[in-house]
Formats: structure tokens, sequence, C-alpha cells
């Protein structure tokens, strides 16, 4: 399964919100970023996708480089759906994911997107 995260700002999770959240029994204790995402990658391929044209500058920050490496995409946001689709292919071994088919489906919604 592929799990692609779309925003990080926190530096750790408080157990409250392990436990309303996330299910964890009572007294949780809070997990840093980093464990948080090294819990995630026990089970799942997890990316992070700036967006380049977005408001926080057309470069990740390089925690996100710590925490991830090589995991971490770019995109402007008319782009992202087709690196969504590449990375699912790349990572599921997808041979019938066409990043163009994606496109049409995009392109069809009348959907607006604020950044």
């Amino acid at each position: 399964m592929l799990v692609i995260t779309l925003k990080l700002t926190l530096l750790s999770i408080d157990g409250a919100s392990l436990e309303d959240f996330m299910g964890y029994q009572k007294p949780a204790n809070p997990i840093t970023a980093k464990e948080a995402i090294e819990k995630a990658q026990e089970q799942y391929n997890v990316f992070h996708i700036h967006i380049t044209n977005g408001s926080n500058g057309s470069r990740p920050k390089s925690s996100w480089y710590d925490l991830l490496g090589q995991h971490v995409l770019t995109s402007n946001s008319s782009n992202i759906h087709n690196i969504i689709a590449e990375t699912i292919k790349e990572y599921e071994g997808a041979t019938n994911v066409q990043s163009d088919v994606v496109s049409d489906v995009v392109s069809e919604e009348t959907s607006s997107y604020t950044y």
C-alpha cells in the first residue's frame, strides 16, 4: 500500500491525539515526527509531496529529506496527479497505471484548489 503525506508541521504528536485518532491505549506517551514516520514505514511506503508553487516556497525544507530521503517528491499543483501516478507505478509495480489517464480524469473535475 502506498501512503502519501501531504503536510507535516508537527515535531511531535501528543499522547491524547494518539489515543483519540490512532486508538492508542491510555495513557499514551507522545512520539516524535520521526517515530511516527518510522512506525508508518513498517507497513507503508511513506512520501512527502512538496508543492513548488505553494506558499511554502519552491524547495522542501531539509528536515523532510532527513526524515524521508528519496521519498520527498516535488511538483507544481497542476502536475501532482502525474507525480502520484508515477510513484504508485514505480513502488507498486503497477504496469497498467498511465499518468495521462489520470490527467484526463483530473481535467474533467470542476474542483478548484486554494494554496
